[in-house]
């Protein structure tokens, strides 16, 4: 791997850190439409990146959610492999650089990474409410993420130093 390869990973894990706390400043109030912001991101370069990035991608993702977040980092791991993997999947079969895809498959990640989080806090005993509603609560993070997703992934994906990693043409 290049130098400017491992600048443009470095790059990418601080803008994760900096919407990943963007995201919990959002979400202080307790606000269930404050939108993934880092999610939002992870999707919109995987969208344009070659498969064979993909580690470098799960391990800057890791890295960045797991230095905020308070869940597991095998939860984390888990759950970021499985959406990127759905990702690589969907991406094979829809244009995820259109504009309503690209919000309804991001939508669709946030809403199954946060509902597998759901599912972990319940199997370690921390889950309060019925899971049920828990679920239903994640409806407008996932509705907020995807309009992020609309409007923003594109710039997103642009930010100043991802150039060397944004080598999919599309």
């Amino acid at each position: 791997m290049t130098t400017q390869r491992w600048i443009a990973w470095s790059v990418f894990t601080v803008w994760l850190v900096w919407l990943h706390a963007l995201h919990a400043f959002l979400a202080r109030d307790g606000s269930r439409w404050a939108p993934d912001l880092g999610l939002v991101f992870v999707f919109s370069v995987l969208a344009r990146l070659e498969s064979k990035d993909l580690p470098w991608l799960l391990v800057c993702a890791l890295v960045a959610r797991a230095s905020l977040a308070v869940e597991p980092a095998t939860a984390l791991a888990a759950g970021l492999t499985g959406m990127t993997l759905a990702v690589l999947a969907a991406r094979g079969m829809l244009e995820l650089t259109a504009p309503a895809w690209r919000a309804l498959c991001c939508a669709a990640a946030v809403f199954a990474f946060d509902a597998w989080l759901v599912l972990v806090a319940r199997v370690r005993g921390s889950g309060g409410e019925p899971f049920a509603s828990a679920l239903l609560g994640l409806v407008p993070v996932a509705i907020s993420t995807g309009l992020v997703s609309l409007a923003l992934g594109p710039a997103l994906a642009h930010l100043p130093g991802l150039t060397p990693l944004r080598s999919r043409k599309w």
